[in-house]
């Protein structure tokens, strides 16, 4: 899991001074085993 804000596109820097407007968002990979990403999700949700 990733901010999503890592992956908002501002080519040249258009928005200087302006928040990401993913701040609020985060990006999850789906490439381990369905097993591994239930771990996963379980740690998080106990973390909640």
């Amino acid at each position: 899991m990733v901010p999503g804000e890592f992956f908002d596109v501002n080519p040249g820097k258009r928005r200087a001074g302006r928040s990401s407007r993913f701040r609020s968002h985060v990006r999850f990979s789906f490439g381990p085993s369905e097993k591994t990403v239930r771990a996963g999700l379980e740690r998080l949700r106990s973390l909640l």
